[in-house]
């Protein structure tokens, strides 16, 4: 019995590359006792740290983020706010830190999209656009 193709095949196949996509890291959480924030991007060495701030009208969100890279260097960070459970009838400070990874050195166009799912009619709005310095 020969087993050398077979040999051959598993070599050609070799083993898999890492992607080189964009990753995202994403945290959120609610503050208290501070005014709206400002949402903020940095570049840093391969990556861009983002933070901001997403104002609800009464508690019970969560918010999820969701990385787009389109063509070129351009990136796109939607934070998806849903209602998820109960909450207070106060305002609410929905505070976020996003950590895009796996860049390459270079500018990027960051552009971050709230987009609000309530019980109303959706909401989408661009919140934040800029050119990004990575090294």
């Amino acid at each position: 019995m020969r087993r050398f193709p077979l040999v051959l095949l598993l070599a050609a196949c070799g083993l898999p590359t890492e992607s080189n996509l964009p990753t995202l890291q994403f945290e959120n959480g609610v503050v208290f006792g501070i005014p709206t924030l400002a949402t903020t991007a940095a570049g840093g060495s391969g990556s861009i740290l983002i933070t901001g701030v997403v104002q609800t009208a009464r508690g019970g969100f969560s918010l999820f983020g969701d990385l787009h890279p389109g063509t070129g260097s351009t990136l796109t960070l939607q934070i998806d706010v849903q209602l998820t459970g109960p909450g207070f009838n106060v305002l609410t400070q929905n505070y976020y830190r996003a950590q895009v990874r796996s860049l390459a050195p270079g500018d990027y166009e960051l552009s971050v999209v709230h987009v609000l799912h309530d019980p109303g009619p959706l909401r989408r709005e661009r919140v934040y656009h800029q050119t990004v310095r990575v090294n």
